[in-house]
């Protein structure tokens, strides 16, 4: 396979059918992205107390405080991924504004792949990645 291939081998009749810069869902992560972005700094220390929570442990897990950051509540992916930014030399505000807006990303690319997938309306379901506001097949 050449990449311009399918699963059953048929080449697409056109060549920018595959191209990202045609995908609808690239641009709305870019637009997603550049929101996200440009509020980043007038809302940078605006925080819930679970962020306030998120943060601190965070702050023990770059400090190498296991047993202090170890916590029944909360979960630790975001404070895992927090911790990374952090030392890596991010602020804590930014750093935990960075990880939401890529787990908002996330969230996007998997609700569209899962609209690719939502039912036509005689009860056929399209395949993945083909998400149009009808169905082209015929109901019979």
């Amino acid at each position: 396979m050449n990449g311009r291939e399918s699963v059953t081998g048929d080449v697409p009749a056109k060549i920018g059918q595959w191209s990202l810069v045609r995908h609808p869902l690239t641009w709305i992560l870019l637009a997603y992205t550049a929101l996200g972005l440009g509020l980043l700094a007038p809302y940078q220390f605006q925080i819930n107390p679970d962020g306030i929570a998120y943060l601190d442990i965070a702050e023990k897990y770059a400090r190498g405080d296991v047993w202090g950051a170890v916590n029944a509540y909360w979960s630790p992916l975001i404070s895992w991924l927090t911790a990374g930014l952090r030392l890596l030399g991010l602020p804590p505000q930014v750093a935990i504004k960075l990880v939401l807006l890529t787990g908002g990303a996330v969230a996007l690319g998997g609700v569209w792949r899962l609209l690719g997938t939502v039912p036509c309306g005689c009860g056929r379901w399209r395949p993945p990645g083909q998400f149009r506001s009808r169905c082209t097949t015929p109901c019979t």
